[in-house]
C-alpha cells in the first residue's frame, strides 16, 4: 500500500503512515456501521478498531530507522576519496540484499524528479559481482566498483548501504539504519532544486 501512495506523488513519509491511519479508520467506519445490529456484532466492531492496524503492522512493521534522517557530516578535505557536488552515492558490497533493495528506491525517487544518475559503489576488486546489481538499476543508476576499500569503509563505518551525499565542502553520510522515510524526502526536495 506504502508503494501505491508514493506512487501517485505522496512524500514517503505520508505514504508510510497513511495506511495505518486508513485501517484505523475503516475499522472505526465499520464499528459504526455494525454497532446497531446486535451486541455481538457491536463486539466484532471493536475488535476491528483494534485488529486492522495490528494486522497491517504485522505484513509491514516499522522498524527503528524507518522515520529518520540521521547523518554524519564529514569535510571532503578529510577523506581521500572524491564525490561528485549534488548527488547521491550509495556504497554497497557484493551480494547484499539491502543495497538491492535501495536501488529500487533510488529508482523511485529518480521517476519522481526526474533527477540525473545517482552513483552506485560497489566495493569490490571483482566486476563480476556488479551483475547483481546491473539490471535492476539499469538506466537510473551509474554501478561501479571501487577498490579503495580502506577509505570507503572509513566512511560508511562498516555498514552497508551507506548513502553520501556531497553539499559543497561536505558530506552527508548516512548508515542504512539512518536512511529512513524522512531522509528520503529530504533527498527528493534538495535533488529537485
Amino acid at each position: 500500500m506504502e508503494s501505491f501512495f508514493v506512487d501517485i506523488g505522496l512524500s514517503w513519509t505520508f505514504s508510510k503512515v497513511l495506511p495505518f491511519i486508513l485501517c484505523a479508520l475503516l475499522g472505526v467506519v465499520l464499528f459504526l456501521f455494525i454497532r446497531r445490529k446486535s451486541i455481538l456484532l457491536k463486539w466484532l466492531g471493536v475488535s476491528l478498531i483494534v485488529l486492522l492496524p495490528g494486522i497491517y503492522f504485522a505484513f509491514n512493521p516499522i522498524y527503528e530507522g524507518d522515520f529518520t534522517n540521521e547523518y554524519e557530516v564529514i569535510r571532503t578535505s578529510d577523506v581521500a576519496v572524491d564525490f561528485e557536488d549534488g548527488n547521491l552515492t550509495v556504497l554497497a558490497i557484493p551480494n547484499c540484499p539491502f543495497c538491492y533493495e535501495s536501488l529500487q528506491d533510488l529508482g523511485v525517487i529518480h521517476s519522481r524528479t526526474k533527477s540525473k544518475e545517482f552513483n552506485f559503489l560497489v566495493l569490490t576488486s571483482d566486476i563480476g559481482h556488479l551483475e547483481f546489481y546491473k539490471e535492476i538499476g539499469k538506466g537510473v543508476v551509474k554501478i561501479d566498483n571501487a577498490t579503495e576499500f580502506e577509505e570507503y569503509s572509513k566512511l560508511s563505518k562498516g555498514r552497508y548501504p551507506a548513502f553520501v551525499y556531497r553539499n559543497g565542502d561536505e558530506l552527508m553520510v548516512w548508515s542504512n539504519r539512518g536512511f529512513g522515510v524522512v531522509a528520503l524526502d529530504w533527498l527528493e526536495e534538495k535533488i529537485s532544486n
